[in-house]
């Protein structure tokens, strides 16, 4: 929904206005029956062979906010002060999960996943969260008795941010016989199988300007020469830190669940946003070397990146606005 409203009055027995806006939309969409599968036509049995076959989950969540605010106040002489904000929030929540397998050579049938040679799962989570806020003041004056002189002012603050506190990918396969973990090979994913992303950056930044008209003189036929001087202050900072991590396991090892249940029983349950099909396995799979069970753990990939960054500039202009003729200025 969006919300708009105004109104003009007086502030302190002078013409005033003020402004406000708002606006919300938020939109989520789940498909959870997409089935993807794959063939081949064997030409000694005279009939198709089942290759593959794979469920997916899509869900996405996004959320979009703002505010405006905004009001002025006209001065005697033909002066106004005025403020300004606007804020805005951007949200998106994204899940994804393709889980599935590859037909066993000469098996009978995929449809339940009983005569699978491999599992393979891909799975995400991700959460991004954008803001923004700005800030402003700005002014009109008028000096001296005739309005000789003009001031003009802005000032303004904004801040701006991206957050992902936990990005989350898996792409994994299972054999099915031996019931061992296997990474995804280049061919079949792009990117680390299992990793896991932290990620800020937080900008500002403030600025001030300021332009003035001061008259030197006038003549009767209106000639004139003015002075303009001005100037503008503008700094601004960036706070920005990344840290990614990455599963790394034992590649030879077993693969039982961590309830105790074999693999092959409950491994191809329906797709759940869950721990339990591998989104972070060293959180659910127990770390017993002795028995042979997986041992994953978590490290960094790179090194964590921080950095901050300031930038200040200044600037000054003065000139002379100088009317000689009524064709020449």
């Amino acid at each position: 929904f969006s919300l708009a409203a105004g109104s003009r009055g007086e502030f302190m027995g002078r013409p005033a206005g003020i402004l406000g806006a708002v606006t919300y939309k938020k939109d989520f969409n789940y498909s959870d029956d997409t089935v993807t599968a794959r063939s081949s036509f064997n030409a000694t049995l005279g009939r198709e062979l089942p290759e593959s076959k794979f469920d997916q989950i899509d869900s996405s969540e996004e959320l979009r906010a703002g505010m405006l605010l905004s009001g002025g106040v006209e001065l005697d002489g033909g002066g106004k002060i005025g403020a300004l904000y606007f804020g805005n929030v951007a949200v998106d929540d994204q899940v994804f999960f393709r889980l599935g397998g590859t037909q066993e050579v000469g098996g009978p049938d995929i449809e339940d996943y009983t005569e699978v040679s491999e599992y393979i799962a891909n799975e995400s989570l991700l959460y991004r969260e954008r803001t923004l806020s700005a800030f402003q003041v700005f002014g009109s004056h008028v000096l001296g008795e005739h309005g000789e002189a003009k001031v003009d002012w802005v000032g303004s603050y904004n801040e701006a941010s991206q957050e992902e506190p936990d990005v989350r990918i898996a792409a994994y396969k299972v054999l099915n016989r031996s019931e061992r973990y296997r990474d995804l090979s280049p061919a079949e994913f792009s990117g680390f199988p299992l990793e896991r992303i932290w990620r800020s950056v937080n900008d500002s930044s403030y600025t001030f300007g300021l332009d003035s008209e001061i008259p030197l003189f006038e003549t009767d036929e209106e000639r004139y020469v003015k002075l303009l001087l001005g100037g503008s202050f503008d700094s601004t900072r960036r706070d920005f830190s990344d840290d990614s991590y990455r599963y790394g396991s034992r590649a030879v090892q077993r693969l039982p669940l961590d309830d105790g249940t074999p693999l092959s029983a409950n491994w191809m349950l329906p797709v759940v946003p869950d721990d339990r099909v591998g989104l972070s396995p060293a959180d659910v799979l127990p770390l017993n070397t002795a028995t042979g069970n997986a041992n994953f753990a978590l490290s960094r990939s790179i090194a964590p990146t921080t950095y901050f960054a300031e930038q200040n500039i200044v600037a000054f202009y003065g000139a002379f606005d100088i009317d000689l003729t009524p064709r020449l200025n």
